[in-house]
């Protein structure tokens, strides 16, 4: 950036405002510094804000956007937390006689424990991988149908494409684990302390 014609604008009377475009967004708190830091250098009493900061509009808009996406989140979450919780324990009670047939040949009360977390591990895993695939080609034949000459003719403009957040999907697989990994620690527990004897019995 030419700080030279900044600081000549910034200096007369008549500019009250700069607006500077980034040709890369990703430098914005980088570039933000830079410049303040040099127009101060200078003498220039400057605020530098970004197009987010003199937009209330957009800030009650993403603030609004946020909480929408984390109540849903916080539900979805709660659904995988009741199906693992109901799954392992079904399983437990479905699978009681070979448990208490493996705890009779030796196998500690702790390995059952384990076995039954893994198994909530598995499966949220399992789930986890189909949805990734799942997002990614619904992403891809989105952007494929709207890269195609018809809806651009069409729509008239440049399509909006589908761009998929890396950072959050991954915040969303280690979130769904821990879930799962908290819904099974009671059902597995119950597992691992249920009486050999009444298990055998059927």
């Amino acid at each position: 950036m030419p700080f030279e014609l900044a600081q000549g604008l910034l200096a007369t009377d008549r500019v009250e405002r700069l607006v500077i475009y980034l040709s890369d967004p990703r430098a914005l708190e980088a570039r933000r510094k830079t410049t303040l830091d040099a127009l101060r250098a200078q003498g220039i009493d400057a605020e530098v804000r970004t197009w987010q900061e003199m937009s209330p509009t957009y800030t009650r808009e993403r603030g609004a956007s946020e909480l929408t996406f984390d109540s849903v989140a916080g539900m979805v979450f709660a659904v995988i937390a009741a199906t693992i919780a109901a799954t392992i324990s079904m399983n437990a009670l479905e699978r009681r006689r070979e448990l208490a047939t493996l705890r009779a040949l030796g196998m500690h009360s702790i390995g059952v424990f384990f076995m039954f977390v893994a198994e909530a591990l598995w499966m949220a895993l399992i789930a986890v991988a189909v949805s990734v695939a799942g997002s990614g080609l619904i992403a891809w034949v989105v952007n494929r149908i709207s890269s195609t000459n018809q809806l651009r003719q069409y729509f008239k403009s440049a399509p909006m494409l589908v761009e998929l957040d890396f950072e959050r999907m991954m915040m969303a697989v280690v979130t769904v684990l821990a879930v799962a990994l908290l819904a099974s620690l009671v059902p597995a527990f119950r597992a691992a302390r249920a009486d050999m004897a009444e298990g055998l019995a059927g």
